[in-house]
């Protein structure tokens, strides 16, 4: 009840908690939504103007020491509740001002350090940060686990099981997932996996008629190494998904626009920028029979407020933007050269991968493992494993001894000996 004037006005105020903006209500009047005006640098202090019987007031909202907010109305100067005077003029960097910060910051230390052994563990758990462990995501599928997929067709389902069956001959060859460090993917990263039987059910992609080709453009300036990366790249991706890849034209550095590129003062490097690639290079351009289209750039990437990226998949559009820079120089010798190829292809059938639907490998050690840094994703091979090799072969239908020959050739030829051993042990797995 506030008498003003020899009247008695009900005041009835509401603050918003997300738009900032007060409801007030005078004397049974529809509530006017005002927005008070900010009287210190953070928002602590605040006041809006009403009128109440012909007269000008304020609301005045304080912050108080229990950490909520006291709402005076002020007319003339005064508080009309206990009639002392209060100061409507705006609050500068005072005392006052910084008193308050200074106890939120004191009590903000105080509970943090009081609800410290109790909170981290909790939070850690609800993230699995530091509290991954293989058996949370190192899943594999099973016959019956198809035989749940009600939608499947009996047909579908007899594919299934075969695929599946063909793949517990290459489960001896591969490594399960192991306990992550504390810079790995899996330390920082809650991710439990996707098993086969979940990506059939999922049926992430569907495939349009007469869309089955895979684009690679290149971006930017290349050097015969670089160039020569690209085009194995592209050999190497015909092969591992079974899908004919082309080349397209090189798009050079100049012809992007200013606000595509950048230069990086912290690393020193020329950068572009990831989305002007996919939306005003790709998309316009993406060749009617693509399945995807991807992007090589020869520099640095950046998007947002990143530093940097290795790259970016846009896999509503089919689209892909990922760059050799980081993976060497292939210039520096035939060691070098292979170093940068085998990552420039290790990258591309990952990315694809993702563009395919499948989700990072968390059961074996795989190429659809995640990676937080250059070594861990180097100690990553090649190969899918064998519950990430049978998504792809249920999607793009491929023989799987077959494929793998080819992908053992190709990196016999191109030097890479390591490889080219795993994925002869995995043919002749199947052909046994």
């Amino acid at each position: 009840m506030v008498p003003i004037g020899g009247e008695v006005h009900r005041v009835a105020c509401r603050l918003g908690l997300f738009s900032g903006k007060l409801r007030v209500g005078v004397d049974g009047a529809p509530p006017q939504v005002i927005k008070p005006e900010k009287l210190d640098a953070i928002g602590l202090h605040r006041r809006c103007p009403v009128r109440i019987a012909g007269r000008d007031a304020w609301l005045m909202l304080t912050p108080t020491m229990l950490l909520t907010t006291r709402i005076d109305l002020v007319v003339d100067g005064r508080s009309v509740e206990s009639g002392e005077p209060v100061d409507t003029a705006p609050v500068r960097r005072n005392r006052r001002m910084l008193g308050f910060l200074a106890y939120y910051v004191l009590v903000a230390g105080v509970v943090s350090l009081a609800l410290g052994p109790v909170t981290v563990p909790l939070i850690e758990r609800f993230t699995y940060k530091g509290a991954w462990r293989p058996e949370l995501g190192g899943r594999v599928s099973s016959i019956e686990d198809l035989h749940k997929i009600p939608a499947l067709g009996e047909e579908r389902r007899a594919a299934a099981e075969n695929l599946l069956r063909q793949s517990l001959k290459l489960r001896p060859h591969f490594s399960p997932v192991e306990l992550p460090g504390r810079r790995d993917w899996l330390y920082t990263n809650l991710e439990l996996g996707q098993t086969f039987a979940e990506y059939v059910a999922l049926s992430p992609l569907k495939i349009a008629e007469g869309r089955g080709t895979i684009y690679i453009r290149p971006v930017g300036d290349f050097s015969p190494e670089q160039r020569r990366v690209v085009e194995l790249t592209a050999e190497f991706l015909g092969d591992f998904y079974g899908l004919p890849v082309k080349v397209t034209e090189v798009t050079p550095l100049g012809n992007l626009p200013a606000k595509a590129r950048r230069h990086n003062s912290a690393t020193g490097t020329s950068q572009i920028l990831t989305t002007h690639v996919a939306n005003r290079i790709l998309k316009p351009t993406k060749p009617r029979d693509a399945l995807f289209y991807l992007a090589f750039a020869s520099d640095d990437l950046w998007v947002g407020p990143l530093n940097f990226v290795y790259g970016q998949a846009f896999p509503r559009d089919g689209l892909g933007v990922w760059s050799i820079h980081r993976n060497g120089d292939p210039a520096g010798g035939a060691d070098a050269f292979r170093l940068c190829l085998r990552r420039t292809v290790k990258t591309a059938a990952h990315e694809v991968g993702h563009l395919v639907g499948i989700n990072h490998c968390t059961s074996f050690a795989c190429c659809m493992c995640g990676s937080n840094h250059r070594a861990e994703n180097d100690s990553r091979p090649l190969a899918f494993c064998p519950e990430c090799v049978c998504k792809l072969l249920w999607m793009f239908e491929a023989g799987a001894a077959g494929r793998y020959a080819k992908l053992a050739r190709f990196c016999r030829v191109n030097g890479l000996a390591r490889d080219a051993a795993i994925f002869e042990k995995l043919e002749r797995a199947l052909r046994d």
